[in-house]
Formats: C-alpha cells, structure tokens, sequence
C-alpha cells in the first residue's frame, strides 16, 4: 500500500495506527500529540458521523468536514448526497442533492439547530456546536456512562458492581437487538424455553434461523444482509465475559464492514447468573481494572 499526503513536514518515522476512537491516523511514532498528525480519518467522515468527530469548517486551512453518501449500496465512492456546514450568515448544516439543497437545519440558537426542536439533550450523548475565529463545527460525545436499567445492565455489573466501558458495549448490544426485534429485553420470556431476549436471539443464531428475530416489517428490506450483520454484531457485544467483548471503535467498524465476523460466545441469559460458572479467564482484580472504570457524575440542572 502506497500512503502519500501534501504535509510539507518531514519525520523519521512515520506510522498508521487506529486508535480506540476509530480515528486512522499517521503520525510520527514518538509524538502522539493530535495537533501534530500527519493525516487522520476524522477529516473526511465519509456517510458516519462517529463521537468525536467534526462536521463543519477550519475558518483557518478552509478544510470542510462533511458527510456523503455512497455511491450505491455496494459502492463506498462518494454519491450525490453531502450534509455540510453553510458559514454563509449564521451557520447552520444543510442536506445537497448535488448542487440542490434539499434540508436545513436552521442556525444554532444556543441550545440547537433553530429548525430541529427534536433534538435535546439525552443520556446517551451531549452536542456540541463551536463557533470561533479558527473553526465552526457541530459534534457530539457519548456520556461517561450507558443508560443502564435492569433490562441492559451487564453480568459483571449486575452481580458484582464492576462498571466499564465493555458494559457500556453490553448495553449498546441489548438496545440493538431490542431496535431489530421490537421486542424489550426486560420482561421478555420465550414460552418454549423460557430465555430473555438475549437468549432467544443466541438460540436463533445459534440454530441458523437469526431472520427469525427480526420484526416483521424488516424482514422484506432490501438491507437485510446488514441486519443480520447486526445480530451477530450485537451478540458479540453481549457476551457474557468481559475480555470477549469488543472495544465500542470496533463494535462501530464491524458493524460498518462486510469482513468475517468472529464467533461469538453464550451471552449472559440472566442478571443473577453467576460469573464464577462462565469460562471466563478474566479474574476478580481484573475485572476492576483503573485502565476501563468510568465515572458517572450527577449535575443538577
């Protein structure tokens, strides 16, 4: 592979990483300050706007960072849809049809997009819109914790306390497969083997039948390939032992990719089961690792 950029900088010793956040960069291997990349992924988007990541311009170097559609749906050249940011007056994103404006979202009011009164603040991710003399952009973060209930809570978290970023993966598998089968996890039980929804969805992959899962008025989609896609993803994400499950960077780029998927293993059928029966390698200190605990703050509002 041949890799060439228009960075007048020169360096010793280059390297291409991906990073956790999904961001491919290259760098030089002994500076990983990101004001100093030499070329990085988040600069062009392509169709998926991922945590982190900018939509709009640097007033500075006139790089726009925008969203385009594919060409077609086997096809990832760019397609005839952009959604980008209009510095033109008040900022604000706009859909284009080639050269034809099809959406705005109105200017940012201090709170949102003035023509997306849906949009609000939530507790899966925070919004952002920065507007300076370098740059103007919108973007977004995940919380520093997943929505947990009874239904999405992890096993390591629900019998032991232990909280990580893999339990937010945990739940973002459950939330998944609940969106595919319309069905809730929580108070779901299969009347031939008495299983949650989690166990139902195993079973049904497990046996070949996973288009069984998927609510009636998906199964005739023309994207049917990607749902299925998205059941063994999600199940990935619930596996019942911690090291099983997959970084959220990577749950993102398998869900976005059409490589082999890895196996996955038994989810975690019921909150009360015990770790110690799961072959799991992962040990008690382990699982309450510094490296992956995060915090959740409260702030009254």
């Amino acid at each position: 592979m041949i890799w060439s950029s228009n960075t007048s900088r020169s360096v010793q010793n280059p390297i291409a990483q991906l990073l956790d956040s999904g961001n491919f960069v290259v760098r030089n291997a002994n500076d990983d300050n990101p004001q100093n990349f030499l070329w990085q992924s988040f600069d062009y988007p392509g169709d998926t706007l991922l945590p982190d990541m900018k939509l709009g311009r640097n007033l500075l170097t006139g790089l726009d960072w925008y969203l385009s559609s594919w060409e077609s749906i086997n096809d990832p050249a760019q397609g005839d849809y952009t959604f980008r940011m209009d510095t033109r007056g008040y900022p604000q994103l706009i859909v284009s049809n080639v050269t034809t404006e099809t959406y705005r979202t109105g200017p940012w009011n201090g709170l949102r997009f003035s023509g997306t009164l849906n949009l609000k603040q939530n507790t899966i991710f925070e919004f952002n819109f920065t507007f300076n003399e370098e740059e103007v952009y919108y973007g977004y973060e995940l919380l520093n914790s997943a929505v947990i209930s009874s239904g999405y809570m992890s096993p390591e978290y629900a019998v032991h306390g232990y909280f990580s970023v893999k339990s937010g993966v945990f739940s973002f598998g459950v939330l998944v497969l609940e969106i595919i089968s319309g069905k809730k996890n929580r108070g779901f039980v299969h009347v031939d083997y008495h299983h949650n929804l989690l166990g139902h969805a195993w079973i049904l992959y497990r046996e070949g039948r996973s288009i069984e899962l998927i609510d009636a008025s998906l199964r005739n989609s023309s994207y049917l390939s990607k749902i299925l896609r998205s059941i063994h993803v999600s199940l990935l994400c619930v596996q019942q032992c911690l090291e099983d499950r997959s970084n959220m960077s990577s749950v993102i780029l398998m869900l976005d990719g059409e490589g082999a998927l890895p196996r996955p293993k038994q989810p975690d059928f019921f909150a009360k089961t015990n770790l110690g029966d799961a072959d799991c390698s992962t040990s008690k200190d382990a699982l309450s690792s510094t490296n992956e605990v995060t915090i959740m703050l409260l702030d009254g509002r």
